[in-house]
Formats: structure tokens, sequence, C-alpha cells
């Protein structure tokens, strides 16, 4: 229970250390006041620490930007700005959002969609995996597995569908990046 505690509180740390100044800065350019941005930002330590031992250590980043994010959502309805200064911050919001996609790590990217096909079935993922990271015809993994190529078909829908689904958990950056990815997904 110790090693888990102490784990837990490296993690926060390391993250804390890593991330912070970041989201002050982009709480700061939405809110333009200081003190606002560093409150904003303590609130998502807060949820980030409530919430840290169902967040996997690869998924911190994405968790965090997506917490900053939402709290700026909060932020400008509850302080009553304006639909045009609304406006403009979402449109902020779309090509920070944009930015962060150009810099996605193609590793990150290749990390998180194997881990995810990991997750299915073994049949299923192995399909999965062959088609759309080995570049593998329906028929070719059908005779490689010894099954029908409806049935490829099949697991490779399915697999597809699940992934799908899986994968909008993360932000739309990634989520489109994943799409992409496998282009047609």
């Amino acid at each position: 229970m110790i090693k888990a505690n102490e784990h837990i509180n490296k993690t926060f740390y390391d993250a804390y250390e890593q991330y912070w100044k970041m989201l002050v800065d982009i709480a700061l350019a939405k809110t333009g006041e200081t003190n606002a941005a560093k409150d904003l930002v303590q609130e998502v330590f807060i949820g980030f620490w409530n919430n840290i031992s169902s967040i996997g250590e690869e998924e911190i980043k994405f968790y965090l930007l997506k917490s900053i994010r939402n709290r700026l959502f909060n932020y400008y309805r509850n302080t009553g700005v304006k639909q045009k200064h609304q406006e403009l911050y979402l449109q902020t919001l779309v090509q920070a959002e944009e930015q962060t996609f150009h810099t996605l790590n193609v590793k990150e990217l290749e990390q998180i969609i194997r881990r995810e096909i990991s997750l299915l079935p073994e049949k299923m993922g192995e399909i999965v995996r062959m088609s759309c990271m080995e570049n593998f015809s329906h028929s070719e993994i059908a005779d490689q597995l010894s099954l029908s190529t409806q049935t490829v078909k099949n697991q490779l829908s399915t697999g597809r569908k699940r992934l799908k689904q899986a994968l909008s958990e993360y932000p739309l950056d990634y989520h489109l990046a994943i799409l992409l990815y496998f282009l047609d997904l």
C-alpha cells in the first residue's frame, strides 16, 4: 500500500512539474487573468488527484488538456462572457487542438493503437493488427489464420467499431489522427 501511494505521489508530482506551466499559459491566454488561470489549473490538478488511480500514465497529458479545456468552458459560461468572446475562444480552442495534432508523436500514436488493439479479443485483435498495421488483405489473413474471408471481414468490422469506440475517449486531435492512421476505420 505504501509503495502504491509513493507511486501515485510521484506520478502526481511529475505531472505537476511537467504540465503546470503549460496549463497556466493556456488558461492565461484564454482568460487574460493570471489569478483566474492559476485557479483553473489548480482545479484541474485537484480533479487529476481525485482520479489519478484511474488514469494511465500515457493518458495524463490528454486528461490534463481535456480538463483545462472543460474548466475554460465552465469559466466562460460562469463569467457571462459575451457570445462574441465565446466564439473567439472556441476558434482558438480549435486552433490549439490542430496545433496539438501537428505535434503528435507517431510513436505515441502507435503505442495508443497497439494498446487498444491488445485489449480486443485475441483473434479479433490479430485480424485488426494484420489488416490495419501490416496491410494484409482479407484473403491473406483468412489463409494465414485458417478462417473464411467472411469471418475475417466480420471480425475486422467489429474490431474497428470497438476500436473507434475505445479511441473516442482520447482528445479529438488524437482520435482524428488515429482515424487517419487506419484510413477507413
